[in-house]
């Protein structure tokens, strides 16, 4: 998971996108399949021990840290040093670094991205997604899960033109569609979901 893969719906809400790689792994089943981007690989993807679902909260990680600070947290143009940075953390050698702003305004975030940002056995979400949504970080913000379940909770970002309108201006063709790829799919409900409605125009 990374930034490009956080859609944002005509809603305000954010769905993810790209799962081509993606495993279901039940009970306590690993994966060994090197695949991601640099920047967002957990410490479990490096040392080839096999890997879960605590990647994916790792990543979620980066990305607040990245919404943050815009910057990744371990980018570096050395891929060896990035590494070393990242396993750090992940055997406890080191601790993810932080603006001393985050730290003095903000504890409960703080906190936060180190829960998930750490190594494998005491990584938030590591047991269940609850330890995730339960963090003083959300509570802090009376944040209402059962309303976020529902989509009822207002979005603080929501798109003012349609991803239809936007993408008919970027091609300068209004009224017309215009595909580069999968001509079939012109004239045709490809999406039924009412949730996806948004992608309705491919």
């Amino acid at each position: 998971m990374q930034p490009e893969n956080c859609l944002i719906m005509n809603n305000g809400y954010l769905k993810l996108a790209d799962m081509g790689l993606c495993k279901y792994l039940p009970g306590d089943n690993v994966t060994y399949t090197m695949c991601g981007t640099p920047e967002f690989l957990a410490p479990e993807f490096i040392f080839k021990r096999g890997y879960d679902h605590r990647v994916d909260w790792w990543a979620y990680g980066c990305i607040l840290f990245e919404m943050l600070s815009a910057r990744n947290p371990f980018a570096n143009e050395n891929l060896k040093k990035m590494f070393e940075a990242v396993t750090a953390i992940g055997t406890g050698e080191a601790k993810l670094q932080l603006d001393e702003q985050v730290e003095r305004a903000n504890p409960p975030l703080a906190s936060f991205l180190r829960q998930l940002l750490c190594g494998l056995d005491t990584r938030l979400g590591a047991k269940h997604a609850d330890e995730v949504a339960q963090h003083a970080f959300f509570a802090q913000m009376g944040f209402d899960w059962e309303r976020f379940d529902e989509l009822e909770t207002i979005p603080p970002v929501k798109p003012t033109k349609t991803l239809q309108e936007r993408y008919l201006e970027r091609r300068g063709h209004p009224g017309q569609f215009y595909f580069d790829v999968a001509p079939a799919y012109v004239g045709t409900d490809v999406q039924t979901d009412a949730a996806d409605s948004d992608f309705s125009f491919f």
